[in-house]
């Protein structure tokens, strides 16, 4: 504390910031974005609702097969 028995109180710490997207450049000062592949960390039934928020089954929205020929 202080010489008269005050604490000391130091000032709150700035609210904390969300990470920056990290960027890397190919020498030339051209910078180009990060790209990490997509992956699905849950496993989707084909019944269950969509992870999207859609409404749809899984099956029916983002699970659907491209059909060749079409």
């Amino acid at each position: 504390g202080t010489t008269d028995g005050t604490p000391i109180i130091p000032p709150p710490l700035p609210a904390p910031r969300p990470p920056s997207r990290l960027q890397y450049s190919h020498g030339d000062g051209n910078e180009v974005p990060n790209r990490e592949p997509i992956r699905n960390p849950i496993k989707v039934g084909r019944n269950d609702l969509c992870p999207c928020g859609s409404g749809k089954k899984y099956k029916k929205c983002h699970g659907a097969q491209p059909v060749a020929g079409r």
